[in-house]
């Protein structure tokens, strides 16, 4: 039973446009197999998650087009969106989580990325039940940001006054909820991946706990 809509934050995979930082370390084809391969597994533990609905947000509505053609590609059956034009991630993460809310059918939306190689359909469903009692959960990310962020309320200045892209979003998101008086619910740690060295720290790991990961593949191939 689907009670939660998912806004699944994406780009176009084109080449020199997707995880520039990566690219910096392992080039831009190596890049774009990796952000290829990562959006694929993320869309695809999202549509494993039977209480969840995922729409893919595409950060141009030009895309739109290509992204329908990339998703059929990998016989993946998900809408697609395009995201409010606005260059503030806060107002873009605000807008598809209170456009999701006012639809009838469900009272949680959850906004995630597509650099989390270890996002599952386990965790999405933790993060769905933990909305049974908190207003807000967040996924905290190694580098300090957040993978995951899923509300029961749409309050537009959870998202205000945050320094994207830096260390401090996590704690300053978390310092928000607690100005605005959210119980909140706090997922385990994960690493989302922009450079070679967070990808390197990824595969280290990996090796160790999940070695048979569906990208794992791709990822060494990347790094050899």
């Amino acid at each position: 039973m689907v009670n939660a809509e998912v806004a699944i934050f994406a780009r176009l995979p084109v080449l020199g446009k997707v995880k520039t930082r990566l690219a910096s370390g392992v080039g831009p084809e190596r890049a774009l197999r990796f952000y290829k391969a990562c959006a694929e597994h993320v869309f695809r533990e999202c549509s494993k998650c039977e209480s969840t609905r995922a729409t893919v947000y595409f950060s141009v509505d030009n895309d739109l087009p290509g992204a329908k053609a990339w998703l059929a590609a990998a016989d993946l059956a998900l809408p697609c969106a395009p995201q409010v034009k606005d260059q503030d991630l806060g107002v873009r993460m605000h807008a598809a989580l209170e456009a999701l809310l006012a639809q009838q059918c469900t009272s949680k939306a959850i906004v995630l990325g597509t650099d989390i190689p270890d996002i599952s359909a386990s965790i999405l469903q933790q993060a769905v039940s933990a909305l049974d009692s908190h207003e807000l959960v967040i996924g905290p990310a190694v580098d300090g940001g957040y993978y995951l962020l899923g509300t029961t309320v749409a309050i537009k200045e959870l998202f205000q006054g945050i320094a994207w892209s830096t260390e401090s979003v996590f704690q300053q998101t978390m310092q928000k909820a607690k100005e605005l008086q959210l119980q909140a619910y706090t997922l385990p740690m994960l690493q989302d991946i922009d450079t070679m060295q967070d990808l390197e720290q990824w595969h280290r790991a990996s090796l160790l706990r999940n070695a048979n990961h569906p990208i794992m593949p791709v990822v060494t191939d990347i790094l050899q």
